[in-house]
């Protein structure tokens, strides 16, 4: 066997070479001779050999810009760019001599005719690369994570991390469950949660470069959250023994990791959920690729954006239908490089797949962090061939599935929503076509960059939340999800649907005043009937999903005794609810359970507008009085209501002033559900919070003359703190697009 030849056969890709392997290969080797701090390849240098290092070794280097990641060190046996040379890319790393090197270079060619003849040779090949761009993607997410940590410590985590994948829907660990290791999320998805009374709550889902199971790098114990992997998922795992045995070797070093990773897991609400990195958008038929082109190109101001169709992978890819490759050989390593690579180098990857269950379409739904299901709100609504081909092969995974639905540009309002929703258990969002600001809205929330409004309850002082919708829109900020409790339900609606000022105000000033029924007082002072009539005259048969913009309602469930949030039904059943003060309207019967106001349990829903992870920037209204009613007369212990009465009737009588019963009422409900408020704005507070100045306004002021009046003052109060707010540091403000250059 030729010197040259014999230098491949040390590594073990290459350690079974036949006579007839050296026939085909010898004119393509050659012997290469590397001096310390030499280049061998450069990034972004065009693939045309692979080279097995003989002695000496190389350093691999991931070279962003001005800065350099060390990705890992080459020995004698290594094979060294045979990732880019397998998939058909362009050098992914440079590798530079770190001392004389020599080494074995097999060109494209040899390497072609190799794989031609001996597949087994091929499937070694294609490991050692995945092998390779498994540890160099490792490499990248624990200098990502642990900026500034030792790269001594950092390699040697990655080099004895244990690997682990969790296929989705796979349970990685239970709550209970003894903390004896940490993971790394290299690719994929997890979601956390507890169980509590019977049921799941979701904590996080967490996505690439994220730590989970901080707990056993300190003290073990036990799982306090169970975490299930929602796509198929690759994970580096450090046991603690590990971990330990490096605390005696690196003691400075670990412990600041440690630090890190305990900083970052307390990070806050806020952080709870990745972005979605891949976002699969599946269109259930022809004639929607303007919007989804659209809604791609919105989300690219705001985050690096890559939108990828089998199209486009054939025109990246020189290989023959690259985006229908299936298996596991050189093609298929090609395509899922180019995926990894994608997704490494992209805040969000916009994976569109085919009309057809393809295998484009198959490998893009197994790659999805949220899926985006686009279609045409005209159309029918029964489930399609493809919708009913994924559904069968198992395609449908736990992560997030949103339908999309798109109207025409000239819709009044969303239609045939609930025949859409029916056979569907998802979110749903509404857009327009041609229309830019619900291309904008539909973009952010998919992203997670939304503007979530919470109207908080305060009686007639609700109607400053009028001007605070003004006070936004002046000032240019979005609202992309709603959130009401009590009189802030009724507002919420109404922007929610898109109604215009005037037509809101309308509706406020001729409807409230005329809301006063009173009834003998065995179930409340008032009957409602007339605060029904004027919600379903106002608000008709619309239904929450019948909304442009997302709304949720609070309201509280007297039965079970817990704060509740509707997002589904007619819209004047669920405000009806949530403005039902106790004792003076009565409470609304929702099958066995009785629901009254929702600001009993929480008055300013900034929870409700968070809950979704959609919004990282919330604005909670708060119209709600610091102060409650004061005693102006000494009107004693008792109060006869009939003296009162006649003293108010009789002249030359002098009527005590005592707060009347429903002002009593709301400002006991406000205290009870002060604290609630105040230990949400100091654990998660939202990012503005609008304490509206509203002197002279009363919780019972809903005489026809104060609507106007309240809300000008809730427009000036909201005007200068939005405005105010806006002059902050960009780190405080609502996330702005990326700047871009002029044309």
């Amino acid at each position: 066997m030729p010197h040259d030849v014999r230098g491949l056969s040390i590594s073990p890709v290459f350690h079974e070479l036949t006579d007839e392997d050296v026939a085909l290969i010898a004119d393509h080797v050659t012997l290469v001779s590397i001096a310390a701090d030499d280049v061998l390849m450069t990034q972004g240098d065009a693939a045309d050999a692979l080279f097995v290092v003989v002695t000496g070794s190389l350093d691999v280097t991931d070279e962003q810009g001005a800065s350099a990641s060390h990705l890992g060190t080459m020995g004698p046996g290594d094979v060294v760019g045979e990732i880019a040379l397998v998939s058909a890319e362009q050098r992914t790393s440079t590798v530079r001599a770190t001392s004389a090197t020599t080494a074995v270079r097999l060109t494209r060619e040899g390497v072609e005719a190799l794989v031609a003849a001996r597949p087994d040779i091929a499937d070694r090949l294609a490991g050692s690369a995945g092998r390779r761009l498994r540890h160099q993607r490792l490499q990248r997410h624990l200098l990502q994570a642990f900026p500034g940590t030792s790269q001594q410590l950092l390699e040697e985590l990655s080099a004895r991390a244990r690997w682990e994948l969790a296929v989705a829907g796979q349970l990685v660990f239970a709550q209970g469950d003894p903390a004896d290791h940490a993971l790394l999320v290299v690719s994929g998805r997890l979601r956390v949660s507890t169980a509590q009374d019977g049921a799941d709550q979701v904590l996080a889902e967490i996505g690439p470069g994220r730590l989970v199971g901080e707990s056993a790098l300190i003290d073990g114990g036990q799982r306090t959250a169970s975490v299930r992997a929602l796509r198929d998922t690759e994970l580096a795992c450090f046991p603690r023994d590990l971990l330990h045995e490096l605390v005696d070797r690196h003691p400075h070093a670990v412990l600041d990791l440690v630090s890190r990773a305990t900083r970052h897991n307390l990070h806050g609400q806020a952080s709870r959920f990745s972005r979605a990195s891949n976002i699969v958008v599946v269109p259930l038929g022809p004639g929607l690729d303007e919007e989804i082109l659209s809604v791609a190109g919105v989300i690219g101001t705001y985050a690096s954006t890559l939108l990828v169709t089998s199209r486009t992978i054939d025109a990246a890819i020189p290989v023959a239908d690259a985006a229908q490759v299936e298996g596991f050989d050189g093609p298929v390593l090609a395509l899922e490089h180019w995926l990894a690579i994608a997704e490494d180098e992209h805040e969000h990857v916009v994976h569109v797949t085919d009309l057809t269950a393809s295998a484009w379409t198959r490998r893009a739904l197994r790659r999805a962090d949220r899926v985006i299901w686009v279609a045409d709100a005209t159309a029918s609504s029964d489930i399609g061939p493809l919708e009913r081909q994924i559904r069968d092969a198992g395609l449908v995974s736990e992560v997030q599935h949103t339908l999309l639905l798109v109207h025409p540009r000239h819709a009044d309002r969303p239609r045939k929503v609930r025949r859409w929703l029916a056979a569907r258990e998802m979110d749903h969002l509404h857009l327009r076509r041609g229309l830019a600001a619900d291309h904008e809205r539909v973009a952010r929330l998919l992203i997670g960059r939304g503007v979530a409004v919470a109207f908080g309850g305060g009686g007639a002082r609700g109607f400053a939340h009028l001007g605070v919708i003004r006070a936004l829109r002046e000032a240019g900020v979005p609202i992309d999800r709603i959130a009401g409790s009590s009189i802030g339900a009724v507002i919420g609606a109404m922007a929610a649907l898109e109604w215009t000022d005037e037509q809101a105000h309308r509706v406020v000033r001729t409807s409230f005043p005329k809301q006063f029924d009173p009834t003998l007082p065995v179930a409340a002072l008032l009957r409602g009937r007339r605060l029904v009539e004027g919600l379903e005259r106002h608000f008709g048969e619309q239904h929450i999903e019948d909304c442009w913009i997302p709304l949720s309602i609070m309201a509280t469930d007297l039965t079970t005794a817990s704060s509740i949030v509707v997002e589904r039904g007619p819209i004047a059943f669920a405000v009806r609810s949530s403005v039902s003060l106790p004792g003076v309207l009565p409470p609304v019967p929702d099958g066995h359970d009785l629901l009254v106001d929702g600001g009993v349990l929480d008055n300013l829903p900034i929870s409700a507008a968070r809950r979704r992870g959609d919004c990282d920037t919330i604005i909670a209204a708060d119209v709600a009085p610091l102060r409650g009613p004061q005693a102006f007369d000494d009107f004693g212990s008792s109060v006869s209501g009939w003296s009162q009465v006649a003293r108010r009737i009789v002249p030359g009588l002098h009527a005590a002033r005592i707060p009347s019963v429903a002002e009593t009422v709301i400002a006991t409900m406000l205290i009870a559900s002060r604290r609630q408020t105040e230990a949400i704005l100091a654990a998660h507070p939202p990012e503005l919070h609008l304490q509206l100045t509203l002197e002279g306004v009363g919780l019972l002021d809903f005489s026809e003359n104060s609507v106007d009046r309240v809300a000008e003052t809730g427009h000036a109060s909201a005007r200068a703190q939005i405005d105010s707010w806006l002059e902050r540091p960009a780190s405080a403000r609502l996330p702005r697009r990326l700047e871009r250059p002029e044309a």
